[in-house]
């Protein structure tokens, strides 16, 4: 198992937008790829969101980054073209 982590820094006028265009499309846009089996996003106290995507391998996330990222991160960059921090990890449990 693979997990594909975003971490989003959210300006304070724009976290309830952000909130609901992750949770009715981006988040779901993402699982109909097909590449990852589950998706939870948490919110914290700081201005952050985090999603966790699961994938079953490297090899599926590393198909996912060459075929289908792209064209949805410049559809999450015309919705939030500023006020928004991504940072990306990925971690490979053992």
């Amino acid at each position: 198992m693979v997990i594909y982590e975003i971490t989003a820094t959210v300006e304070n006028r724009l976290r309830d937008q952000f909130e609901q265009y992750m949770s009715d499309i981006h988040v779901p846009d993402v699982l109909a790829t097909g590449y990852f089996e589950t998706a939870d996003m948490a919110e914290d106290k700081d201005s952050e969101f985090v999603i966790q995507y699961s994938c079953e391998s490297r090899l599926k996330l590393d198909e996912y980054l060459a075929t289908c990222a792209d064209d949805l991160r410049k559809d999450f960059a015309m919705k939030f073209p500023e006020g928004v921090e991504i940072k990306r990890r990925i971690y490979e449990p053992e």
